[in-house]
């Protein structure tokens, strides 16, 4: 996989999004409450998480 993940809640909102470089999360990530706050962000480095 390359390039930006989306997911969603059944409701259609945004979850979260999510970069992978070759099939690997690598990049900037953030997720969304249901009513659309902020819940986290952060950035993979090669599949490892490290939340900002």
């Amino acid at each position: 996989m390359q390039g930006t993940w989306k997911g969603y809640y059944e409701s259609g909102a945004l979850k979260e999004k999510v970069e992978f470089v070759d099939n690997e999360e690598n990049g900037p990530f953030i997720e969304f409450y249901e009513n659309g706050k902020l819940k986290a962000e952060g950035t993979y480095r090669n599949g490892d998480n490290e939340h900002g």
